[in-house]
């Protein structure tokens, strides 16, 4: 059995965070980063507008109890996480590498 919380399973290595029908995207995943490397969500070593367009994300998942099963994933690097949007979860992995190349 792991630590995390209701809605969160997995390890220090691989996380997955069920995100709530309210919850705007990029809160979640601010929470669920914070909650993965155990700090608070106020004092992030990164913000996440620098990791991504914050606007873009939360335009792309709308809240508001949708299910977000036809978005396509999204995935970018925050924290030193990979992070993975897909659907209504968000997946951090602390030993995997995102590639952001252009081409």
């Amino acid at each position: 059995m792991d630590d995390a919380a209701p809605g969160q399973t997995g390890s220090a290595e691989h996380y997955t965070y069920d995100i709530g029908p309210e919850d705007p995207m990029s809160a979640a995943i601010v929470y669920a980063a914070a909650d993965a490397l155990d700090c608070d969500p106020l004092a992030m070593p990164e913000l996440l507008y620098d990791a991504v367009n914050v606007d873009a994300l939360d335009a792309m998942y709308p809240r508001g109890g949708h299910k977000h099963s036809d978005n396509p994933s999204v995935s970018f690097r925050y924290c030193d996480l990979s992070v993975t949007v897909d659907g209504d979860t968000v997946v951090l992995d602390a030993t995997t590498t995102v590639d952001q190349s252009d081409g």
